[in-house]
């Protein structure tokens, strides 16, 4: 009889346990259905008509297999476009991290005023990126803007800003880096906020500078943020499409022209869905191998705890 209790019992905690080991699976159902559906299956259709030749001025697509990716690799402007999209990445990721890390440590260090500061840098975020760009126009205005104001009370001649090819991309950037570094300094300050504070404490009456305590100490401590942030920042370098749109329309002379900006062009004023396509489908391999390469380069760098 206590033989068939034991039985029963060890039965019925075993079907407990498999249920329960697949209970958390039978939630990302719904998860996984919505990435099928919304992410990757576009995705996969994406290359499927990259094979063709398609525009709206054909009767139907002709199917031509790699020829559109062969175009664009042959394309000058293509080259000129990765070329743009790169100094964007090389130029805004260093200086968004460096400076929020930055930022958030002076912040994380004050405890008079803290909400102050940080709604403060914040409040950029906030701002709808069309009435940022707006801002920005009248800033760089070669007449009336208040940059060249500035420069000419100091004696310094004005330029035309984003109507130049060699400053155009540089203000781009200026005007991204101000507009996401809030974020980014929230999400450094989220991370700062796990470290143990005794930790500084101990380094400090050991003797270790300022700079000794945040090499030593926050650095290896705030990796997992840093890693997703660096994600989020080429994600980002790489999906810069209404800044461009609004200010500058990938002028002068295609030198503000980046990824997105170009595919718009290409699939929604030239009408080449083929071609379109084809840069959507090289932007998804591109970011894919680039993320994984970030991630597998700083995993073995990432602390927890």
């Amino acid at each position: 009889m206590l033989q068939n209790i034991i039985k029963n019992f060890k039965d019925e905690s075993g079907l407990l346990s498999y249920k329960s080991k697949l209970l958390p699976y039978l939630f990302l159902i719904p998860s996984g259905i919505f990435l099928i559906v919304f992410t990757y299956y576009p995705i996969f259709r994406s290359f499927y008509f990259s094979l063709f030749d398609n525009n709206l001025w054909m009767p139907e697509p002709q199917y031509v297999g790699l020829n559109n990716f062969r175009i664009l690799f042959n394309d000058p402007l293509f080259m000129r476009v990765i070329r743009n999209n790169l100094i964007y990445l090389i130029g805004t990721i260093p200086v968004i991290i460096g400076l929020s890390l930055f930022i958030a440590i002076l912040i994380n260090e004050k405890s008079r005023f803290r909400e102050f500061y940080e709604a403060s840098i914040f409040t950029p975020t906030l701002v709808p990126m069309a009435a940022a760009a707006m801002l920005w126009v009248f800033i760089y205005n070669p007449d009336i803007g208040i940059l060249n104001r500035i420069l000419r009370s100091l004696g310094i001649s004005g330029r035309a800003w984003i109507n130049s090819s060699r400053t155009a991309l540089p203000s781009l950037m200026i005007v991204m880096i101000w507009k996401n570094l809030g974020y980014f300094v929230i999400l450094f300050l989220a991370g700062l906020q796990n470290i143990n504070f005794s930790l500084y404490e101990s380094a400090k009456i050991n003797g270790a500078s300022w700079f000794q305590k945040h090499f030593y100490i926050t650095l290896p401590l705030i990796t997992p943020t840093l890693v997703f942030v660096i994600i989020v920042n080429i994600i980002e370098s790489f999906r810069v499409f209404d800044i461009v749109h609004i200010m500058t329309q990938g002028g002068p002379a295609n030198a503000t022209n980046v990824f997105v900006y170009y595919i718009y062009q290409q699939t929604f004023r030239y009408w080449d869905l083929g071609i379109g396509n084809a840069l959507t489908s090289i932007l998804v391999i591109v970011l894919f191998i680039t993320i994984i390469l970030v991630m597998r380069s700083l995993k073995k760098r990432i602390q927890y705890g």
